[in-house]
């Protein structure tokens, strides 16, 4: 990823997107999720082509959802961001 494409993306999740600890099974540990929402599916599908997760289409709105098992690996995303 670019440090331009990093940037963009950081501002997409900064203005449309949250960070969070999500627990995906109840007796599971928590793991840090991103999340995007957007009417816009092609900005998505350009996110998911930069980083990956999953798109999912909830009536006229579409989400994108990255979670981590491992911390290390969300990690390594975040390090992206870092501009």
């Amino acid at each position: 990823m670019e440090k331009w494409e990093a940037a963009y993306v950081a501002g997409i999740i900064d203005g449309e997107g949250s960070i969070t600890l999500t627990r995906m099974h109840e007796k599971e540990h928590r793991r840090p999720c991103i999340t995007i929402a957007s009417t816009d599916k092609e900005l998505l599908i350009y996110i998911q082509s930069l980083t990956r997760g999953i798109i999912i289409n909830k009536k006229n709105i579409y989400l994108f959802k990255l979670c981590e098992r491992v911390k290390d690996g969300f990690n390594k995303y975040l390090n992206n961001f870092n501009v």
